[in-house]
């Protein structure tokens, strides 16, 4: 394939080259005529010949080229836009350029014509290899290397008559591959013959004949006769590819525009088949469209098309309308499914919706004073589609069941908590009662014998006591009265420090009879902020009473307040058992008891009480504890003005 389209280059009409060499033969006698008589004038005249050849061979390969998509064209118009600009320097005078260069200019001769010859040596390579991607990156760098060593040679060797003898025999080593490149293409072929090869070997002899004659003869004798073989063979030779430009480009296109049109026939009826193919499957699926959407519209379980760009309703069954009481269906199309249900979860969004469709939606419908819980299903129908089905399932007779059995078992737990709170609330209040009966009895004893020092000492005990009981009923009051939201503070803006220092010292005897050392500290005298007095020392008595339960002999209790920014902290601190970390965390939750190793157990309503009091009054409590290490109360309100 690739020979051919090489034999359509290099191949021209015997007839044809006849006509064309007579002419340039011809032009070539009286352009000889006109040197003898003025030389220099024509000069300038072949000089422009040169230029104009160049640029028009260029302007038509180049053209050929962007309609043929051949690299090799491409080649053919650089190598002759790169020939016009050689011979346009060739027009300067050489005074002028050597001056200003300070050099040889001798090798754009030289350059010129083994740029021609470069072409013609790998025209067989380019034409088979002009699909290559760096193809004509190598060519470039060829032309690159080839004036690299013309420029060097012309600086490195000063004595012209030398250069030249060595850039003949450059020439000439470019022509001989030239010749052997087109040893495949014989001179003649039927009525046809082989131009580049018969230039070639004429241009070849020529430079032979010219660098034997200036290696024997320093005075160049035969040089008039050298020029105007060369002169006429590069004539003919530009005429020949003129000639296959002009006339057999139109062949190559014909011969292109002719395959290309047979492929497009090709293409044509590969296209009419598909689409029978497609017509085909396209009834199939409209009858198969038609049995899904009766399917669709029959079945009893609530459906819909969604489009997922938009959440928009496309079609809803028959099901679906009657769930949601719609009598027709143009009342729905169209309407946002978020419009419809509320889900728990958003899944629809400004820029689309994120739905995965492994994943269960839960929904809500509310129909009057009813509430109906829904599971929607998303099933995407193909990856590239922006519609989806939605299947819909009604599960509120699960969700009441398990309602239902929630409230079952958490009123089974309330009852138990119930009971056990009244057992342990029983015996802490029939504990202190029997306490104080029985120090009242030998309170008695003690006063008829006079025993002043044991009486103090019991009734003592009874005041601890009643201050239990009264701390206790206390609880279970407000307990009671947070329980209805009756309890409601009277907020008044006061000095928390005098509060809670009087309700410590209050304690202090108290917690020296158990032996646990009481400390107040702080370094405001003076800190104001909306509370309710009474409030605050319920709270105080609490944690304090709280801390001595579970603070062992010799133990302390440290109660501070401090200002950080604008908010007060008052912390209670003790260094008793501790808590466990689950139960630090449910502490203050009403009748929650913890469990510990030294039988002391709360009875489950002092932290409750102390942490809704605090938050009544806008307060906030946090706890940190550690057994066998002691715990930290800490409470936090807001400065007043």
């Amino acid at each position: 394939m690739y020979n051919k389209e090489i034999e359509k280059i290099v191949y021209i009409d015997r007839v044809i080259l006849e006509k064309i060499s007579l002419i340039c033969i011809y032009a070539t006698f009286i352009i000889a005529i006109l040197n003898i008589i003025i030389p220099n004038l024509t000069r300038n005249i072949i000089g422009l010949i040169y230029i104009v050849v160049s640029f028009s061979i260029m302007m038509l390969t180049y053209s050929t080229s962007n309609i043929i998509k051949s690299q090799y064209f491409k080649f053919f118009s650089i190598t002759f836009f790169i020939s016009a600009i050689a011979n346009i320097i060739k027009l300067v005078p050489t005074e002028i350029i050597e001056n200003s260069f300070e050099g040889n200019m001798q090798f754009i001769y030289f350059f010129s014509d083994i740029l021609i010859a470069l072409l013609l040596t790998y025209t067989p390579y380019f034409v088979r290899n002009s699909h290559m991607k760096y193809i004509k990156i190598r060519y470039i760098s060829l032309i690159v290397i080839t004036l690299i060593t013309c420029f060097t040679l012309s600086i490195t060797i000063s004595n012209r008559h030398l250069f030249n003898i060595i850039g003949n025999c450059l020439a000439i080593t470019v022509f001989i591959y030239a010749v052997i490149s087109f040893n495949g293409f014989s001179i003649k072929k039927g009525m046809n013959i082989n131009y580049f090869k018969i230039y070639s070997y004429i241009i070849l002899v020529a430079f032979i004949i010219n660098t034997i004659q200036m290696v024997l003869f320093k005075e160049m004798i035969l040089n008039p006769a050298y020029d105007l073989i060369k002169l006429a063979s590069q004539i003919i030779f530009y005429g020949c590819i003129f000639q296959k430009l002009l006339n057999n480009s139109y062949d190559i296109l014909f011969n292109d525009l002719f395959e290309r049109n047979n492929e497009l026939n090709l293409l044509n009826k590969v296209i009419l088949s598909k689409n029978l193919e497609l017509e085909s499957s396209k009834n199939r699926v409209f009858k198969r469209e038609d049995m899904f959407k009766n399917l669709f519209k029959n079945l009893p379980i609530p459906m819909l098309m969604l489009n997922l760009s938009n959440g928009r309703i496309i079609y809803a069954n028959s099901a679906f309308l009657d769930y949601f009481e719609e009598k027709k269906l143009k009342r729905v199309i169209n309407k946002k499914l978020t419009d419809l249900v509320s889900f728990n979860e958003a899944i629809f969004s400004k820029n689309g919706t994120s739905v995965d469709f492994s994943n269960i939606y839960e929904a809500t419908l509310g129909k009057g004073d009813l509430k109906y819980y829904l599971v929607f299903q998303f099933i995407q129908l193909s990856e590239d589609d922006s519609q989806c089905l939605v299947q819909i399932k009604d599960r509120t007779e699960v969700v009441k069941i398990e309602e239902i059995k929630r409230n079952l078992e958490q009123k089974k737990i309330e009852d138990k908590i119930r009971g056990d709170f009244l057992s342990n609330i029983s015996h802490d209040i029939k504990t202190p009662i029997n306490v104080i009966y029985s120090a009242t009895q030998l309170e008695k004893l003690l006063i008829e014998k006079n025993n002043i020092d044991e009486v103090k000492k019991y009734n003592q005990l009874s005041r601890d006591n009643c201050l239990s009981l009264i701390r206790l009923t206390n609880n279970l009051i407000d307990s009671s009265k947070l329980t209805s939201h009756y309890l409601k503070p009277n907020m008044q803006l006061g000095n928390i420090v005098e509060v809670i220092e009087d309700q410590t010292m209050n304690l202090v005897e108290y917690a020296r009879a158990k032996d646990v050392h009481l400390i107040f500290d702080t370094l405001e005298e003076e800190i104001y902020i909306y509370m309710d007095s009474e409030f605050v020392e319920r709270i105080i008595l609490n944690l304090i009473s709280n801390a001595l339960k579970f603070s062992n002999r010799g133990g302390a209790i440290l109660v501070s307040i401090s200002l950080i920014d604008e908010e007060v902290k008052i912390r209670v601190v003790d260094n008793g058992i501790g808590m466990e970390e689950e139960f630090m965390n449910k502490a203050c939750n009403r009748y929650e008891r913890g469990k510990n190793e030294y039988g002391k157990v709360g009875n489950g309503i002092g932290l409750y009480v102390v942490k809704n009091l605090t938050e009544l009054q806008g307060g906030k409590i946090t706890i940190e504890s550690k057994l066998n290490v002691g715990t930290t109360v800490t409470l936090t309100f807001k400065k007043g003005n």
